[in-house]
């Protein structure tokens, strides 16, 4: 009987030779030769290229894996979908503005955000290279019932970190870092 590695999609034979086996005595998904290649290391499944297994490289999963695809292919997969669905993308615009009721992130709000937070990023503890450029972050989500526009409810954070964050509140947020020793 013979098995596909998920990662080198190379048919092997399905035997501990070639597959390393769970306590309960299944094989595991990945071939051994996979298994042991250099670890720290992560192969983006649209590119093929074998990058750092790290944030710069791959974007987090909500369950804080890293995802199969390295940023600069998930990017040019966004990018392209938005050129190929213009309509979907006019429409995601229109939706937000409408939420938005005319709120603009004002500079002067930005300061106010930088000065309380003392130009920390909330969701990393780290210090914000620029206040310019910092994502404007909801604390609590506002598909979560946050308040959209109060400033007690938005902080300033690295893109990276509001990237992450996806529609966790900020308890939730920290709880995460923790378990996938981000912290």
């Amino acid at each position: 009987m013979n098995k596909v590695c998920k990662n080198c999609r190379e048919t092997k034979p399905a035997t501990d030779d070639y597959f390393p086996t769970k306590p309960n005595g299944k094989l595991l998904p990945s071939c051994r030769i996979c298994r042991n290649e250099r670890k720290g290391y992560k192969v983006c499944t649209k590119c093929g290229t074998e990058k750092l297994a790290n944030r710069d490289n791959f974007g987090s999963t909500p369950r804080g894996g890293f995802r199969g695809s390295c940023r600069k292919c998930m990017a040019t997969a966004a990018n392209k979908h938005n050129k190929e669905n213009p309509e979907m993308l006019k429409n995601r615009i229109k939706k937000r503005r409408q939420q938005d009721k005319g709120f603009t992130v004002s500079p002067e709000l930005r300061v106010k955000l930088y000065q309380r937070d003392k130009g920390y990023c909330l969701l990393c503890r780290k210090l914000l290279g620029d206040w310019k450029t910092a994502h404007v972050d909801h604390l609590t989500p506002v598909s979560r019932g946050g308040h959209r526009n109060h400033p007690n409810n938005l902080c300033l954070a690295h893109v990276q970190c509001n990237k992450e964050k996806h529609n966790k509140t900020y308890v939730e947020h920290w709880e995460w870092r923790r378990k996938n020793n981000i912290a």
